[in-house]
């Protein structure tokens, strides 16, 4: 399968893995994953088993002036990738990048798998004080996210809490967490378990003989 990742971040430069590194590093041991860089950040350059293609016009570090002036670059690249490469699903989740995604997919009758690592209009607006700003910010993220969302033929999420917030706004989403199954791995009282192997539990106090 031929595989097209739109990630929330810059790919092969930013310090911290995503869980789109965990995930398409795998698939593409298996299969042909493409991903257009976003050079936001000036991190080591990351190794990855994805096919790299440049999507930055302008190399600019803050993330709303970077994703708003690359947006017709992010379109043209996307675009490009969907048409040469032949590519049969797309996986996104940016907000801004994630509609040039959409608009080129649909271009190409593409399926659109749009995955919601965040409530982005909550955190975008996190990073302003003033009370306008926040709302202002609030309100178009809200409008560019529900747009991708009404757009996507499959919804993916982090958290059953996120699952629930969907379902308020009317989306059915299916839930692919950061880590493992709940439903079959979950905390246990592991005090049985270390007294067949001996090992005394958490906070014990131990009496120890001093030599002389």
């Amino acid at each position: 399968m031929k595989i097209l990742l739109v990630s929330t971040q810059d790919y092969i430069h930013h310090p911290i893995p995503s869980r789109h590194h965990n995930i398409f590093e795998e698939l593409a041991t298996r299969h042909e994953v493409h991903v257009p860089h976003f050079h936001v950040s000036r991190g080591k350059e990351r190794e990855t088993l994805l096919h790299v293609h440049e999507a930055t016009q302008f190399p600019v570090e803050s993330p709303f002036l970077h994703y708003t002036l690359n947006a017709p670059c992010h379109y043209r690249v996307i675009r490009d990738i969907i048409r040469d490469y032949d590519i049969d699903i797309v996986v996104g989740a940016h907000v801004l990048a994630g509609t040039a995604m959409i608009r080129a997919a649909k271009k190409f009758d593409v399926p659109v798998i749009f995955d919601l690592k965040d409530w982005f209009p909550d955190s975008a607006a996190a990073y302003y004080r003033n009370p306008a700003a926040q709302w202002l910010l609030r309100e178009g993220v809200l409008a560019i996210t529900r747009y991708n969302l009404d757009h996507s033929d499959v919804i993916t999420t982090v958290s059953p809490g996120l699952v629930t917030k969907l379902k308020g706004y009317g989306y059915e989403a299916e839930l692919i967490t950061n880590g493992v199954n709940t439903d079959l791995f979950r905390p246990m009282d592991g005090n049985a378990m270390r007294s067949a192997l001996g090992i005394a539990r958490p906070g014990a106090l131990h009496r120890h003989r001093r030599l002389p």
